[in-house]
């Protein structure tokens, strides 16, 4: 097997958070893609990659192309877990594309090379909702004047967001804002959505009173049904 850039350390979070992921690899590879070969990161971060497939005695990291990246520093005596061999430290220095970040052997031929394309942080401003029907069927249901379950607190959604964000800032540089006020806003229909709501049948993203200024939405619900979707869960997005 010829020797080959790779990512130096992946995070797994469902061994990081205790949790089986079942047949869901829940691996952060922090915008890397080793079947294209490609590295994506925002300017002003950092990316750290490594090479599998042999020794690296005498080969050296070099960046071609438009300086959107460069080289903080490398070490080709690195020997880390899994066979890696080498280590290289990148910044994107500005957004863009056509940079190369190539492994050269001693006589000077690549070896191996991936993409980089470099992005800007973008903020996404997220809402969350609490969709009630003319039943009075709630996704989320409250006692009056008693404080809010612990997993739908403000701290607990901001805690939801946090975790999000560590999954996304890394993978496409996005970072979803929470805004408004309040945790959740009330979304009240008069009609009967059933034990199951029907994204099929009834719109929960057609309610005039959702707030403007937000571009992605989250609606707790009781229990959905949607014939369209395997994943049926107590939210719906948008």
């Amino acid at each position: 097997m010829s020797v080959r850039i790779t990512e130096a350390i992946t995070y797994n979070f469902a061994a990081v958070h205790g949790r089986s992921a079942g047949n869901l690899p829940l691996v952060h590879h922090f915008g890397f893609d080793a079947e294209v070969k490609f590295q994506r990161l925002a300017n002003g971060t950092r990316r750290v990659l490594s090479t599998e497939g042999g020794p690296v005695a005498g080969m050296k990291f070099i960046l071609t192309g438009p300086s959107t990246c460069k080289i903080v520093n490398q070490d080709m005596t690195y020997k880390g877990h899994g066979g890696r061999n080498g280590i290289v430290c990148i910044e994107g220095v500005a957004p863009g594309t056509g940079a190369k970040l190539e492994l050269k052997n001693g006589t000077g031929k690549t070896v191996d090379a991936i993409d980089l394309h470099v992005g800007s942080f973008v903020s996404i401003k997220v809402r969350f909702y609490n969709l009630i029907d003319g039943k009075g069927r709630k996704g989320v249901s409250t006692i009056p004047f008693a404080p809010v379950p612990p997993m739908f607190s403000e701290a607990s959604l901001d805690n939801l967001v946090d975790r999000v964000n560590d999954i996304v800032s890394g993978q496409c540089d996005c970072l979803l804002d929470v805004k408004g006020k309040s945790s959740m806003i009330d979304l009240s229909t008069p009609d009967d959505l059933g034990n199951r709501v029907d994204h099929n049948k009834f719109d929960i993203h057609k309610f005039g009173d959702r707030d403007k200024d937000a571009q992605y939405h989250v609606v707790f619900v009781w229990d959905i049904y949607d014939t369209t979707h395997s994943n049926r869960t107590g939210s719906a997005l948008d």
